[in-house]
């Protein structure tokens, strides 16, 4: 996961969000840690997939011999 910025202490991030110095470098932490939410998600996704496709491989080899 990206670490996000460092905010100066004494600032909330609703306020760092409002400082032009700080804007920019949140907005590309916001970005990165979508686009690593998103690689996360579609790992996990195609896990789950891998583990449906291998039984029903399995099944199917069987259907096969039996033919």
């Amino acid at each position: 996961m990206p670490f996000p910025p460092p905010i100066p202490a004494g600032v909330c991030v609703r306020c760092a969000f409002k400082d032009p110095a700080l804007q920019e470098q949140l907005r590309q932490w916001m970005k990165d840690t979508m686009s690593w939410g998103d690689q996360r998600i579609a790992e996990f996704l195609q896990s789950a997939r891998d583990m449906v496709a291998k039984p029903l491989d399995a099944i199917d080899r069987f259907i096969d011999s039996l033919r």
